[in-house]
């Protein structure tokens, strides 16, 4: 059985941005990550993954409305694959329809570049949905890609900055987001001290992780969620 989970990401001011939706599936009593249960697949079964979350996400569209952005990760299986790409972004055009503001995250491991990136980011824009570039600073998420095209969010990845022996493409990446209107996040984040310390540079930046927010299972767990639910599509 597979479940999307949320996990959110806030402003500054501490107000809720948006969620990260999160591919989740049940093993015993426990929901486990693609890490997990993706272990080994090949890019048939990634297409198929990303195909259920985007019909999942539709489903409980009445849930996520109020939420803020909807961030979807998208594989680079899918990616690369037109076919595979348009079949996502149509059924995620149904929850714009209903109010949600969806953005694709573009995959670190996506590796096209020049006119064919351009072409997927049309694709994906064509359909009324917002664009990040995913963990910044890993493999092909890097200041070529972010200049390349209007972004609407770039995510910085907190272990690739950790990895590095100096901080200025990341200050080079929050100057030009300030300048081009792109919403700056940082993920991963770990420890709240870190935005007093490290960080401080970035204090304008929006912050996902474990140390603000854990991941939950959206479903309606309550009988007065359940109710709401009932009256809302009747």
């Amino acid at each position: 059985m597979k479940a999307i989970a949320l996990q959110a990401i806030h402003l500054p001011n501490g107000s809720v941005l948006g969620h990260e939706v999160l591919a989740r599936e049940a093993e015993g009593n426990s929901w486990v990550g693609p890490g997990a249960f993706m272990k080994g697949c090949d890019a048939h079964s990634w297409i198929d993954l990303d195909h259920a979350v985007a019909e999942l996400l539709v489903e409980h569209s009445k849930m996520l409305n109020g939420r803020g952005v909807a961030f979807v990760n998208l594989s680079a299986h899918t990616l690369e694959e037109t076919a595979a790409l348009e079949f996502v972004c149509k059924t995620l055009t149904k929850a714009v329809r209903s109010g949600i503001k969806v953005c694709i995250e573009v995959s670190e491991t996506f590796n096209a570049e020049g006119l064919a990136l351009l072409q997927s980011l049309d694709l994906i824009r064509g359909h009324g949905l917002l664009l990040a570039v995913d963990d910044y600073g890993k493999d092909w998420s890097d200041f070529s890609r972010l200049t390349s095209y209007p972004w609407d969010f770039c995510k910085v990845d907190l272990p690739a900055v950790w990895d590095s022996s100096n901080f200025d493409w990341v200050i080079e990446v929050r100057d030009y987001c300030a300048v081009n209107n792109i919403g700056l996040i940082l993920e991963k984040l770990e420890s709240t001290q870190l935005l007093n310390g490290l960080l401080k540079p970035l204090s304008a930046a929006a912050v996902q992780g474990f140390a603000v927010s854990m991941p939950f299972i959206l479903q309606a767990e309550s009988l007065a969620e359940r109710a709401s639910l009932s009256k809302a599509e009747s």
